[in-house]
């Protein structure tokens, strides 16, 4: 038996995790002195709220190594003789993954294999709910870890920003500060190469930057079976229903995820972005 563990970046929508019993460890959310366990005690659209109301940036925190080893033995005390595959945000984002390998490494008789996604948000999501999908289906360890390798060097993810002022404000913008313009409505769309955000592009509408999402998978999806789409938004679930559709329509896609962009990633993004990750396997 193999037990999938990841993190609330991910963002996985709810009826995934249940129905794969997944499980999932928050990451912290700071406002001021108040802390909260995202997604657990601080729902997306809680966080939303909270977040235009603030007077000051929110801040994270990445997981403690002792919440990962808490998890990993709640996992083996209640599956024995099952291994687990704990799959993360990608190590150049976040420092979670280490916080993992070091919980490991306290567990030498549990076996545990940490995966880095070198990616975010649905983009994880994908690969989680594969990883979960071959596991319910008795898939060896080698079979799916062999899987996830293909989807990391082929998952690609875009996400439109409403603004950049939370990204700049967190100073995690890097090379995207060359997207910063002076067009007041300017929508930047950003991607990730080897894990780390990159600019890619940027609109002067938001529908535009909408529609070089759409187009973008589109573009790399069609015609191929077996395509997995996912889509995030921040507090604009209309539009990420939208979009779902399009591409439904177009695509006929094998998965189809929608999730939330929680607060882990919501504070480096901001209230109206989306996002949009696919995986198709090569023709």
């Amino acid at each position: 038996m193999i037990k999938i563990l990841t993190d609330s970046t991910a963002n996985l929508p709810k009826s995934i995790v249940e129905q794969y019993d997944i499980e999932v460890l928050p990451t912290y959310v700071h406002f001021g002195d108040e802390t909260y366990m995202d997604g657990v005690e601080l729902t997306a659209e809680q966080f939303y709220k909270k977040l235009v109301e603030y007077s000051e940036l929110p801040t994270t925190s990445q997981i403690p190594v002792a919440d990962f080893e808490a998890a990993y033995r709640r996992v083996h005390e209640k599956y024995p003789d099952a291994s687990i595959i704990s799959l993360h945000v990608s190590s150049a984002l976040s420092g979670i993954i280490e916080s993992a390998r070091s919980a490991a490494a306290k567990l030498p008789d549990v076996n545990i294999r940490i995966f880095d996604t070198l990616s975010i948000g649905v983009g994880c999501g994908l690969m989680i709910n594969r990883a979960a999908r071959m596991a319910h289906d008795s898939k060896s360890m080698e079979d799916i870890l062999k899987r996830l390798e293909a989807m990391r060097d082929g998952t690609q993810v875009y996400t439109a920003l409403d603004t950049l002022d939370y990204l700049a404000k967190s100073g995690r913008i890097g090379r995207a500060a060359r997207l910063m313009g002076t067009v007041l409505d300017i929508k930047p769309i950003l991607t990730l190469k080897n894990g780390a955000i990159d600019a890619f592009d940027r609109q002067r509408s938001r529908p535009r930057a909408l529609a070089t999402l759409r187009d973008l998978a589109v573009k790399a999806c069609k015609g191929r079976t077996g395509a997995h789409v996912g889509i995030m938004h921040a507090a604009c679930q209309d539009d990420a229903r939208k979009m779902a559709d399009e591409l439904r329509a177009e695509l006929n896609p094998e998965v189809l995820i929608i999730g939330d962009i929680g607060p882990s990633v919501g504070v480096y993004v901001g209230p109206g972005a989306i996002g949009v990750a696919w995986y198709a396997s090569p023709q």
